[in-house]
């Protein structure tokens, strides 16, 4: 239960919380919980409500701004580099306006003047993409995102500040660079790329090359914790097994029904639950037990279930029973009653499995001693670590029928239990959930992440390859009288071919070195925040740096092959 409070304007909403907490303690003197307080306009992003569901996560909102970020940065690293690499196409050019009285400033305004122009024509080609990739998008993100949000003020001021930061970065340091030439060097034909310019764009290379590898790195972990948390043994059998809701009016059919579907074909066992396992939630209740600290505080979940619901769940016993008719003593009376626990409140306990077995327990106002102690299992996301667990039985409370049905037939199955269901209550629709699929959601997250994450590597390593096969052209080009004397010497094709690659495949060997320390870093962090995770494995760091080596290969490949295939007399002719 979600309760919705209005608070006066000015409020002081830790001033209330703190209130609410006490007023819960006077009433409730064993209770531990402590309340708080969310506004509405945080609760989608900000909060962490629904039974261990998250409802948003403003860190997934940081993490593809940052991830954006750096792809434009690539595209800028592609724009300067360029820019700078083909100066001496331009430099007769810049030559000619400063003899005819340009000054720096003149320059500096025309160059970043059409940084700024191609920085536009990209977003007006971007408006066009989007607007015909947004239902791709919508579909990935799960979104419903409609072209109005052209017309949305806040969308339009943010589109122009990006693209107007996206023109200013990409065009400074051309800008400053290019306009510094010194006329008469560019007169008289001297004008030569430097050293430091040279090492400036290796410096930009190994930056986007690095953000390529570190995005490829965590899209493999985000990909293999996903498929960990899918696979991963939940400690109960969760495949074919459906539920719906039996409270309010239904409640009191619910013996009826589960009598009912008993009978019906394809079914295999049926039970009842006040929370269906994705859905269990936790609370202090004055948990008590013989020897306990009156001073400790234990959350503990809770379920109130239906006899056999350990069997229809197939959750394993690792000491005593499950609730079961043969035991009509498990039923409370008044405030007494039987509970099975999980391992984790044996170990609050202190006790060992069999010791646990009769023991007096309290819990939720219940006072009896314990049947049973279950195998650990997954009641929440793979984010938290399986919390202490206590169930306690009471028919009369079930608000969920749960149904184990065979495997094989499905359709069929519930063809039969919906023509069982309208024999029992004419007027309701027979609307049911999968277990499986609950659980499917919870990780809903972490697929789309995956999605988005492949979509973003591979438009980064696009982006970092077009660039560097520009600077590929541009180092053969000028490399051209250096070839054909190597060629006309006895350099083979095969050498020809490594020299060219060679500084570019060193680029990318440093920016694998750079980049997986920095990964382990910040995605290892990202793996702390579930309780149960995969390692961060060294494979993965081989492949990222060995798959962008491969593409930087055959990028900068077909440039050097052409080049050392080329007829040495076409470059030296006029040598």
């Amino acid at each position: 239960i979600i309760t919705f409070v209005k608070l006066q304007h000015g409020a002081d909403l830790t001033k209330v919380n703190k209130k609410i907490t006490e007023l819960v303690s006077k009433n409730n003197e064993d209770s531990q919980t402590q309340y708080m307080l969310a506004p509405i306009t945080g609760l989608h992003l900000f909060s962490y409500f629904g039974f261990g569901k998250p409802d948003g996560a403003i860190q997934y909102v940081y993490i593809f701004s940052g991830i954006a970020l750096f792809v434009l940065l690539i595209a800028c690293i592609n724009f300067m580099n360029l820019s700078t690499a083909r100066s001496a196409n331009r430099s007769k050019e810049i030559g000619m306006r400063k003899v005819v009285g340009a000054n720096r400033k003149n320059l500096i305004n025309q160059f970043f003047g059409e940084s700024l122009l191609l920085s536009f024509i990209g977003m007006i080609i971007s408006l066009i993409i989007i607007a015909l990739l947004l239902n791709q998008f919508n579909d990935i993100t799960a979104k419903e995102i409609s072209l109005s949000i052209f017309f949305d003020y806040k969308f339009v001021l943010g589109f122009l500040v990006i693209t107007i930061f996206t023109g200013i970065i990409a065009g400074g340091y051309p800008a400053l660079f290019l306009s510094s030439f010194r006329p008469v060097k560019i007169l008289k034909g001297s004008l030569k790329s430097g050293v430091k310019n040279s090492i400036f764009r290796k410096v930009l290379v190994l930056f986007q090359f690095s953000l390529s590898i570190f995005l490829i790195i965590g899209t493999l972990l985000v990909y293999n914790q996903l498929i960990y948390m899918q696979n991963k043994n939940l400690g109960y059998d969760k495949e074919h097994v459906l539920y719906f809701q039996t409270s309010g009016e239904l409640a009191e059919n619910y013996q009826l029904i589960k009598d009912e579907f008993l009978n019906t074909k394809g079914v295999i066992d049926v039970s009842g639950a006040n929370h269906p396992p994705s859905m269990i939630g936790s609370n202090s209740g004055g948990a008590n037990w013989e020897g306990k600290d009156p001073e400790q505080g234990v959350l503990i979940g809770t379920n109130v279930v239906d006899f056999n619901y350990t069997k229809t769940m197939k959750i394993e016993l690792l000491a005593g029973r499950g609730f079961s008719k043969e035991f009509q003593s498990d039923l409370p009376t008044d405030s007494t009653g039987k509970f099975l626990v999980n391992e984790e409140v044996v170990k609050v306990m202190g006790v060992t499995n069999n010791e646990a077995i009769g023991a007096r327990f309290e819990f939720m106002g219940v006072k009896g001693s314990i049947v049973g102690v279950m195998k650990n299992f997954h009641f929440n996301s793979m984010r938290t670590k399986i919390e202490p667990l206590a169930m306690v039985l009471a028919p009369e409370y079930i608000s969920f029928t749960v149904v184990r049905i065979a495997p094989g037939n499905i359709s069929e199955t519930i063809d039969n239990m919906k023509a069982a269901w309208e024999s029992i209550l004419p007027g309701y629709p027979f609307e049911y959930r999968f277990i499986d699929e609950d659980f499917e959601r919870l990780y809903r997250t972490e697929e789309r992440m995956v999605d988005l994450l492949k979509y973003f590597s591979a438009m980064a390593i696009i982006i970092a390859c077009l660039g560097l096969f520009g600077l590929a052209s541009f180092t053969a080009e000028q490399r051209k009288k250096e070839i054909g004397i190597r060629k006309v010497l006895g350099a083979s094709e095969i050498k020809l071919t490594y020299l060219l690659c060679r500084d570019f495949l060193l680029l990318v060997i440093i920016a694998s070195f750079i980049a997986w320390p920095i990964s382990y870093y910040i995605l290892g962090g990202w793996l702390e925040s579930f309780a149960y995770r995969i390692n961060l494995s060294s494979w993965m760091f081989v492949v990222s740096g060995l798959l962008t080596m491969v593409v930087a290969l055959v990028t900068v490949g077909w440039q050097a092959v052409k080049a050392a295939i080329a007829n040495p007399v076409d470059s030296l002719r006029n040598e």
